[in-house]
């Protein structure tokens, strides 16, 4: 069957006046075809903080889903399920409120739910089937605070073109870690394994988004069932992209990195010195608090010394497929200083293939949020030349 198949809206627009945080936030929705972008506008010159987000969105959300408008409720709930505290009945609430709504407006789909069992619990997938012969099998997840449904618009676009899509949440990310609370891990070859060993897969291409990016290459290191990797951005250094701030020169995020690892060598002192400085900044403790719910940190240092085991520099002379690396010139999480890094790093890979998406194309932001199809289409072409 043909999958619905949201409308993507192209460009990337500055509704609040910030480079990351919200406006990314906005920009994402609207540019799957989740959100409306006029009542995303309608709403962008209200909000100031998290109260107003929450309040904002709460209203879109209840209207959207009397008006039985599902995927605009099931979004605003999801707005207000991301900016929530970690562990409230509100973040609870609005998450089970996303899910379910999602559900519902997608029961007429053809879609696939599998639980395929891994440790002790299980990881959610859902499955779209091409009409006729799959031309492949594609698994794709996200990264660190994305949820498989939110890549419905991607993978119904790529199943509409023939692929077999898996979407799946794995330990750290949605249903995984909200019903079986298992949280992010950098031995993504794992989850990986248990699903390709459930659904009986073999030479199968995996797209990993954001942080997912690194996830997909370090999963790629140990399973060889993985054929052809994509970096939907490949956070080359997670512990360097956290360090960096935006128009940092490049020897000033060494030097923030390597002081970061030296403060990190007095854990308490450094716990003590950023639990007094997140009693002022507000949105450093959602980060914070949100980072520990899902990596399930308990402490500050405990919460740094996890994010820098997300790097692909002690893999990458492992990974033996082929490689797409993607990037965004002016992508705000990922410096793009740290792309020709990760080219040169897979010197033993099949085929090492980069694109660096520019403003021009409307592809320059974090994982092309402005232009999906340009790049949608562009993993396509390079998934053909490479089976």
């Amino acid at each position: 069957m043909k999958y619905k198949q949201l409308s993507f809206k192209t460009g990337y627009k500055l509704y609040i006046d910030e480079v990351g945080g919200f406006n990314f936030q906005l920009n994402r929705w609207v540019t799957t075809g989740f959100a409306s972008q006029e009542e995303i506008e309608s709403i962008a010159g209200d909000i100031e903080g998290f109260g107003t987000w929450q309040s904002r969105f709460l209203h879109l959300a209840k209207t959207a889903e009397h008006e039985k408008r599902l995927l605009h409720a099931a979004i605003y709930y999801r707005a207000v399920d991301f900016f929530a505290e970690a562990g409230t009945a509100q973040k609870a609430d609005a998450y089970h409120s996303f899910l379910n709504l999602f559900s519902e407006a997608m029961k007429d789909q053809d879609i696939e739910r599998i639980e395929v069992p891994y440790e002790s619990a299980f990881l959610p997938l859902l499955r779209l089937r091409p009409e006729g012969r799959a031309k492949g099998t594609i698994l794709i997840h996200g990264g660190y605070d994305s949820y498989k449904e939110e890549l419905y618009p991607m993978a119904s676009y790529l199943a509409n073109r023939g692929y077999e899509i898996v979407l799946f949440d794995g330990p750290g990310q949605g249903e995984s870690l909200h019903r079986y609370e298992l949280t992010l891990t950098p031995d993504w070859h794992y989850p990986v394994s248990a699903i390709i060993d459930h659904l009986g897969l073999d030479d199968v291409t995996v797209v990993g988004i954001s942080l997912g990016g690194c996830l997909a290459l370090r999963a790629a290191a140990f399973e060889k069932r993985i054929t052809r990797v994509v970096a939907l951005d490949h956070f080359y250094d997670w512990g360097r992209c956290m360090a960096k701030k935006k128009n940092d020169p490049y020897h000033s995020s060494i030097l923030a990195y390597a002081l970061l690892r030296v403060m990190l060598c007095f854990p308490r002192s450094f716990d003590r010195r950023l639990l007094k400085k997140l009693e002022t900044n507000y949105k450093a403790a959602w980060v914070f608090n949100q980072g520990c719910h899902i990596t399930g940190s308990k402490s500050p240092h405990a919460y740094f010394e996890a994010i820098m085991r997300y790097s692909t520099k002690p893999i990458n002379r492992l990974i033996t497929q082929d490689v797409l690396i993607l990037a965004g010139e002016e992508d705000h999480a990922v410096p793009v200083d740290l792309y020709p890094k990760q080219l040169r790093a897979l010197n033993n890979a099949a085929s090492v293939e980069g694109r660096l998406f520019t403003v021009k194309e409307g592809g320059a932001q974090h994982c092309q949020i402005g232009n999906l199809p340009l790049v949608l289409d562009y993993i396509l072409e390079w998934t053909m030349r490479k089976t």
